[in-house]
């Protein structure tokens, strides 16, 4: 939602055919029973049976604050001088990225909240640092509200667009598809950044 929402206005103009009504979930999705044409979904889950699945971009992730916050982080050679929050949602997200990076990240102190967005609000307001999906706070890093003071790491899974049927089938998933693909590119392109 994050990432999607703001290039709404561009998708009414890129793809006026399409008509585009967003709920929020994760997880395993059943088109009949949540009334849905279309999903994009991260591949930690076995996809629905029948359904084509659309590659659009890597998961990466890493530790996003606070610039003041990343300074003293950076100073003190890790992120155990800063409260780690953690997410209900993604209970994991700390614990792979230790796993990934072989960094260790023994806190001063920890806090839950129960959903990732809450943790990156938190972690703007300079309560601690969250573990966050790159393409969730690209634009509040470029926009200077987070930094991500140890970059992002690729954790393994991916984002994909699930239909019903192939793209090829339906102009109107095959136009949003493309749309989707052409803007999700960046997210595979951007750099690190440090």
């Amino acid at each position: 939602m994050r990432w999607l929402i703001p290039r709404l206005p561009d998708l009414n103009a890129s793809v006026p055919d399409v008509t585009v009504h967003l709920s929020a979930g994760g997880g395993p999705v059943s088109f009949e029973r949540d009334g849905v044409d279309l999903a994009i979904r991260r591949d930690d889950f076995p996809f629905p049976e029948g359904a084509t699945g659309t590659r659009l971009f890597a998961e990466r992730i890493g530790p996003v604050c606070r610039p003041d916050l990343a300074a003293r982080l950076t100073a003190a050679g890790g992120v155990g001088a800063a409260v780690l929050l953690h997410a209900g949602t993604r209970p994991r997200a700390w614990d792979d990225w230790r796993r990934i990076t072989g960094l260790a990240a023994e806190p001063a102190a920890q806090q839950t909240l129960e959903h990732f967005y809450l943790t990156l609000q938190a972690a703007a307001a300079g309560v601690g640092v969250a573990i966050a999906p790159y393409a969730v706070v690209r634009d509040d890093l470029e926009r200077g509200q987070l930094t991500a003071p140890f970059g992002f790491v690729p954790d393994g899974t991916g984002y994909h667009l699930l239909s019903r049927r192939p793209p090829e089938q339906d102009a109107r998933v095959r136009d949003l598809t493309s749309w989707l693909r052409t803007r999700s590119a960046r997210l595979e392109a951007d750099p690190d950044q440090p």
